[in-house]
């Protein structure tokens, strides 16, 4: 399991103190950024497995799938 938020890491919570904005204070977590990269990684690597499967499933005869586009956007 990954957990992410808009910044990098946890931080505790210190009476009189400020905390940081988009950082969580439960759990250690990837940034956004991280998190986005990751997910784009796993997609495409998604991608490439169903390809291998789907050419050996129907003897070659896909040459390719085409991935869904990137979701995330800004």
């Amino acid at each position: 399991m990954a957990e992410s938020f808009l910044q990098e890491g946890t931080q505790k919570v210190v009476p009189g103190q400020p905390l940081t904005w988009g950082q969580s204070i439960t759990d250690p977590c990837l940034s956004w950024e991280d998190s986005e990269r990751l997910l784009s990684e796993l997609a495409a690597a998604t991608a490439t497995a169903c390809n291998r499967s789907a050419r050996r499933a129907c003897g070659g005869q896909f040459s390719s799938l085409t991935p869904l586009p990137n979701p995330v956007t800004r």
